[in-house]
């Protein structure tokens, strides 16, 4: 049996990857996944042995997200309003990746959770510290929550434009100001 980290089956991976989140943002999810194999240029065993299901790659792309997030927060850690870009970039991906949460299983929603609770611990003491944050704002108890109400909120128009994004924040944000 060959090593599981051999340098082409972490390209091929990449590339399951990367063409399906294309394909999720052009096609939908309900695109199949052989087509996303056919299009990754892999066979569709390449592709089972990655993501033996539906769930499997929704979930990779949930975690590639929270990776850039991550990421993202990291440019930000001096900045005293990372609380609020994060917020943005957080409400811009739950607007575009909707669709994909009736694929994300229990244990799958706990890893998103807890890795957003993680990437905004700083970023909400920093601005609960610089009173831009309520000072009873709390990361486990309504960071999920107040990204449900703003993805709610947005996805429930018909049309989606950044000025809707903006104005929703706006709204939202400014009862948990301080």
């Amino acid at each position: 049996m060959k090593p599981v980290n051999r340098a082409d089956s972490i390209q091929n991976k990449e590339a399951i990857l990367k063409t399906a989140m294309r394909l999720f943002r052009t096609r939908g999810i309900a695109i199949s996944l052989t087509e996303i194999a056919k299009e990754a240029n892999v066979s569709r065993m390449t592709f089972y042995r990655h993501f033996p299901d539906k769930n499997a790659i929704v979930l990779a792309v949930f975690q590639y997200n929270l990776n850039e997030l991550n990421k993202y927060a990291q440019k930000l850690q001096d900045n005293d309003d990372a609380f609020y870009f994060l917020l943005k970039k957080v409400l811009l991906q739950r607007v575009e990746y909707h669709n994909f949460l009736p694929y994300i299983d229990a244990d799958g929603q706990v890893l998103t959770s807890s890795m957003l609770i993680e990437i905004f611990e700083k970023p909400i003491q920093r601005a609960k510290g610089k009173r831009l944050l309520r000072s009873d704002f709390s990361g486990e108890k309504d960071l999920l929550l107040l990204i449900s109400m703003m993805g709610g909120a947005v996805t429930y128009m018909q049309t989606l434009d950044k000025t809707a994004i903006e104005r929703t924040l706006e709204l939202i944000t400014e009862g948990i100001r301080v």
